[in-house]
C-alpha cells in the first residue's frame, strides 16, 4: 500500500469512527429511539434517546402525548435545534412502532356509540370495535388518543389486552 493509499484509508476509518454513535436522520426526517423520562416532579419531560450517546428532548404538544408511553420504540419528524447534549426535536408528527416485547400498537381515537367502544386508527383510517375487560376503561372516554394492542379477531373486533392513554378527551392534539 502506497503513502496515499494508507493515508487515504487512515482519514475514512477516522470519519467512520466519528460518526459511530451518531443519529442519523432517515428519509423523511425522522429520528428512531426510545423514549425516556428525564427530570424529577412536575418537571419531568421526555426525551428520545436514538443512541446511549445521543439524545433530543422532545417539545410541543406532541411531547406531552410521548411522555405517556416511557420505554416505547418511535419513529419521530420535526424540526431539530441545538447542538451536543442540548438538542431538541419540536414534534410534528410520530409513530409508535413497539410498546416492548415487540407488539406494534393501533394508536387513534376512542368513539363510544350505543354501548360499544371503537377505536378510529389514525394510520389506516379505519375502525375497531374493542372488546374484553381491559375496553371498559375507555367507556367514557370518548375522544381520547390511546394506544392499544390485543388480539384482532373477525369483523375489525379487536379484544385489548395492553392499553395507554396518550391525551385525554378535550386535551389539545
Amino acid at each position: 500500500m502506497n503513502g496515499r493509499s494508507f493515508a487515504l484509508s487512515a482519514l475514512l476509518g477516522l470519519l467512520l469512527v466519528a460518526g459511530a454513535g451518531r443519529a442519523e436522520e432517515p428519509p423523511g426526517g425522522k429520528l428512531t429511539g426510545k423514549v425516556r423520562l428525564v427530570g424529577s416532579g412536575p418537571s419531568r419531560s421526555a426525551a428520545l434517546e436514538v443512541s446511549p450517546r445521543e439524545a433530543y428532548d422532545l417539545r410541543g404538544p406532541l411531547a406531552a402525548e410521548l411522555a405517556r408511553v416511557p420505554g416505547a420504540r418511535i419513529a419521530a419528524e420535526g424540526a431539530v435545534s441545538g447542538e451536543g447534549k442540548r438538542r431538541t426535536l419540536e414534534v410534528s408528527g410520530y409513530e409508535i412502532l413497539d410498546v416492548g416485547g415487540g407488539i406494534k400498537p393501533f394508536v387513534g381515537t376512542i368513539r363510544v356509540d350505543e354501548g360499544f367502544v371503537y377505536l378510529d386508527v389514525t394510520s389506516c383510517q379505519c375502525t375497531r370495535v374493542l372488546t374484553g375487560k381491559a375496553s371498559n376503561k375507555f367507556a367514557d372516554q370518548t375522544g381520547a388518543k390511546v394506544w392499544v394492542s390485543g388480539i384482532e379477531k373477525e369483523n375489525n373486533v379487536l379484544e385489548v389486552l395492553r392499553s395507554g392513554i396518550l391525551s385525554e378527551p378535550g386535551d389539545d392534539q
